[in-house]
């Protein structure tokens, strides 16, 4: 496993990360919002997580890889009777292609960082109770 590069991290954090709710929501790194607080409520939520499979490592895919790859995360969660919304990661400066995502309710920690593994994703986005949410490196502690 290469070192993540900390530019890549960095635009991580960057990202805007839009869930498709009532409204869409946009969410981001460290900044806490009165729309997902509404989220959290209306659907009592104790944790979530964004994750996508799209682009694993960072490397760029073709797009029907990319779709195959997020189909087989849809069903995972399907079958595993996970409640989800979907969302999509954005660069603000457009400098890549947005990322289709998946925003999972009541996920535990562990099991976002291992489906963020399985699916050789450099990072997840969790997000708990205190509603900030926080971005998670699934290969380095």
């Amino acid at each position: 496993m290469k070192k993540i590069e900390n530019s890549l991290i960095e635009a991580y954090e960057n990202t805007n990360y839009h869930v498709f709710y009532d409204e869409e929501i946009i969410i981001n790194i460290g900044k806490k919002n009165t729309d997902l607080n509404k989220l959290f409520k209306d659907k009592n939520l104790i944790s979530a997580s964004i994750i996508t499979a799209y682009n694993p490592f960072s490397e760029i895919m073709t797009d029907e890889q990319n779709i195959s790859a997020q189909l087989r995360l849809k069903k995972i969660l399907e079958d595993s009777n996970s409640f989800y919304l979907n969302a999509i990661g954005k660069d603000p400066k457009n400098k890549w292609k947005g990322e289709a995502s998946f925003f999972i309710e009541n996920i535990s920690k562990e099991n976002a960082i291992k489906l963020g593994r399985k699916f050789n994703q450099n990072a997840i986005v969790w997000i708990d109770q205190n509603l900030i949410p926080e971005l998670i490196l699934c290969f380095i502690k």
